[in-house]
Order: structure tokens, then sequence, then C-alpha cells
């Protein structure tokens, strides 16, 4: 990621209040018959008292906002605290004006070329811009997009692509729910949504609170009261059903679901495996197993398995439980 002092020239031009929407819905038609490139991400800091210019993008751009304030049309929008999201097409004038802290913005360029081979081209008055509902969670998805792109091997740059889009669309929902939101966050749908994205990743109850800015206990209250779980009781039956379908689907190693679902030690995932379905992860594949052979030697041969019953290898899948007494009760010690 480049930690640049940037020159700025030019001067401004932005569009009138209540275009978002407009705006969103002509960038998702144009995502949707484009190839979108990444071209740079920049990481600008600037100092209160270094002079401050205006500045023309070279590229269609998204401008995350960490301190300092952005002008738009005739209004300034501070983001100092809560952060800002801009996008602007090539040959927008961005104007920026410092904090008593200075400047600090993360710059994402980008080109779009349409599946005929053509350049996209934004007029430099499309610009929107918004203070997104979960800033956190954009930053974070920004860092793996910096991270990815700073990388000098070709996969890295793969990856950063992944992760623009990520970024981009996670900006695009935040921005169409902060359109027709109510003035109550629905914090447990945002929590949710996250879990459901990021299950696979280290999360801890504190993280997530600090991603959704409240308390880990508030955090707790509402979801339970919604779901009658705690979050992160949540996100292990979430991580265990999706072991459960590697287990039924694939041919994986253990050490590779693992992974997959969260857990770089195996043995661990294997005690929280059993703790949340009452078996191990290998006797649930080998009684997966043991039941497609028994459907097909009955279908070969029905009345020679006349006695055996389907529920004695069902059976199998919810034994054990009464063994776990030794493991840890309390959910975020499984974690």
């Amino acid at each position: 990621m480049k930690q640049d002092r940037q020159k700025q020239t030019g001067s401004h031009s932005g569009m009138s209040k209540g275009h978002e929407a407009d705006e969103l819905n002509k960038l998702l038609s144009v995502w949707l018959h484009s190839s979108i490139r990444v071209m740079d991400v920049r990481h600008i800091r600037l100092e209160a008292e270094e002079l401050v210019q205006l500045y023309r993008l070279p590229a269609h751009a998204f401008v995350f906002m960490l301190q300092g304030s952005v002008h738009l049309a005739d209004d300034w929008k501070d983001a100092s605290h809560s952060g800002y999201v801009l996008h602007g097409g090539k040959g927008f004038e961005l104007n920026i004006k410092p904090s008593s802290c200075g400047i600090e913005y993360i710059l994402v360029l980008y080109k779009a070329t349409s599946l005929s081979g053509h350049t996209v081209y934004h007029q430099p008055s499309s610009v929107y811009g918004f203070i997104p509902p979960y800033p956190a969670i954009l930053y974070q998805k920004l860092q793996l997009l910096a991270d990815a792109w700073q990388d000098q091997e070709a996969l890295s740059k793969v990856q950063a692509q992944g992760r623009f889009y990520d970024f981009a669309y996670e900006c695009m929902r935040q921005l169409q729910e902060s359109q027709i939101r109510t003035s109550t966050r629905d914090v447990v749908a945002q929590a949710i949504r996250f879990i459901q994205a990021h299950y696979a990743e280290s999360i801890t109850l504190e993280r997530l609170a600090g991603l959704l800015e409240c308390s880990p206990r508030h955090l707790t209250r509402l979801f339970k009261k919604q779901t009658d779980s705690s979050p992160i009781t949540y996100l292990i039956q979430l991580r265990m059903d999706k072991a459960k379908e590697l287990l039924r689907k694939t041919d994986a190693t253990l050490q590779d679901i693992a992974v997959s679902v969260g857990y770089s030690d195996v043995y661990f995932f294997s005690r929280a495996f059993k703790k949340y379905t009452g078996v191990s992860p290998v006797h649930y594949r080998d009684s997966l197993y043991s039941s497609a052979f028994v459907s097909d030697m009955r279908l070969d041969n029905p009345s020679s398995l006349s006695e055996c019953s389907i529920d004695s290898t069902g059976g199998a899948l919810h034994t054990g439980i009464e063994d776990n007494n030794h493991y840890q009760n309390h959910d975020e010690g499984i974690l």
C-alpha cells in the first residue's frame, strides 16, 4: 500500500442531494455489463498545515475518508469521526478540507471496460457520497484489499480483484440500506450477515461488537432477544453446519475442513464438532457411508435386510452427547 503525499490540482464539480439512488442504479447497471480492474490502492496522509489543492481523479474511484472533510456540491461532509464514502468518475475533482489532525483517506482507483471492449466513462458530475451505517466493516474490507494489493505476488493481485468486489458490494449495500432503513439500526441483522460472510475467519464477540459500534453485552442482549441464541453460539452452529455439509459432499481431509470453517487446529475442531453434533467428524462421515451402503444393499435385495432399521445408523449420529460433559460449557471457550 502506498503512503502518498499527493499533489492535487483542478476545480470541483458535484451533484445535488437526493440523486444517490439514481447514481447507484446507474453504477450497478454499468458493472453488470463491464469488466472491472483495480488500478491502484493508495493510503494518503497529510498533516494539517500542509497545503491541500484540488485533485482530478485519473480513473473511477472510491474514496474512504478517515480524517478531514470532503466537498460535495455546496456542502461539506465531515467524516472525521464516523467515516465517509465517496464514489466519483474519471475527471471528478476531489476537494478535501483537513481536520485538526490533518487529512487521511484511502483511495481505490479502478477501470471499467464494457464486455464489447470499450472503456466505460462516467461523467465527472456523476458522484455520490454517504455516511455508511457500519463504516468499520468497510474499513476492514479496505484493509484486506490494500494488503492484497501491496503484495507483489501475481496470485495476490487476483485476490485483490475479489477483495475489491467484496468492498464495493458492501459499500453499495450499505448505501441502499441507508436509504430505506428505519431510525433504529438492525444490529442483529448486520451481525448475522457479517457472521455468514466471515464464519471461516477469526471472530470474537469483542471484534464483532466493535465492528457494529456497540458493546459486547448490548450485542449479546439484542441477539438473544431476536434469535434465542448468543452471537458466538450462532457462529459455532453455522460452522458445524458448514462442516457437516463438507463431510457429506466432499472427500476433503479433516484438516482442510477444519480450516475452511475457521479452525486452524483439527483436534480443536473435532472437539467442537462432537460437542455440537454428538459424534466426531470421522464417525459422522463413516455413518454416512454406512447408510449409503445399507441403502444400496436394500435396493439390490430388500428382503435380506428387512430386519435392519433406518434408525440403526441414524441413531449413531446422536450418540455420545452424554460423554461431552468434560468439554467446556461456554461458547466463548470453544473459540
